[in-house]
């Protein structure tokens, strides 16, 4: 009776170390994750205050074009701010366990299509997208969920090519 009382303290001493090293890790990958999303945010920040500090300071002095770039500069980093905000949304969404699975019936080659031609028009047409399909059938999944996957691969795809490198994207059963 002592050894199995023993034995059992062992390994509920053991699941403990298990459980304790998890919780560190899991503290590691939230402390990654701040910082990353920190970097994400900090540098769109710094270009949105730096823009709206010029055009205060010297609005009357620019040109219209001077003010447009301006802009353009706080508008793509408000964008590239959002998506980072979406992201952290559907993490947290996830982790929670409160994403839902909502599948309906899509054309699945109209909707890469698509995909590529939004990835290309927000990457400023850095890389040409290459999109091949096959003809296919009625596909079924969740065309939110589809949309985030395949636009986070296309979009560090076109991120991690050098310039003018054709990216390819097919689709296939």
């Amino acid at each position: 009776e002592l050894r199995a009382e023993v034995a059992e303290r062992e390994r509920a001493q053991t699941e403990l170390h298990l459980a304790l090293a998890a919780e560190r890790e899991l503290g590691e990958l939230r402390s990654r994750f701040v910082a990353m999303v920190s970097h994400e945010f900090r540098t769109p920040l710094g270009v949105i205050l730096s823009a709206a500090q010029n055009l205060d300071s010297y609005f009357e002095r620019l040109e219209p074009d001077q003010r447009r770039k301006q802009l353009d500069h706080v508008i793509k980093a408000t964008g590239h701010m959002a998506k980072v905000m979406e992201n952290v949304l559907l993490i947290g969404r996830a982790e929670a366990g409160k994403m839902e699975f909502k599948p309906a019936t899509l054309d699945l080659p109209s909707f890469c299509a698509k995909l590529r031609d939004e990835v290309r028009s927000s990457t400023a047409r850095r890389c040409p997208i290459d999109f091949r399909s096959e003809s296919l059938p009625p596909a079924r999944g969740d065309e939110s969920m589809l949309h985030h996957i395949l636009n986070n691969l296309l979009i560090n795809a076109v991120k991690y090519s050098p310039d003018g490198a054709p990216v390819e994207f097919s689709v296939e059963r």
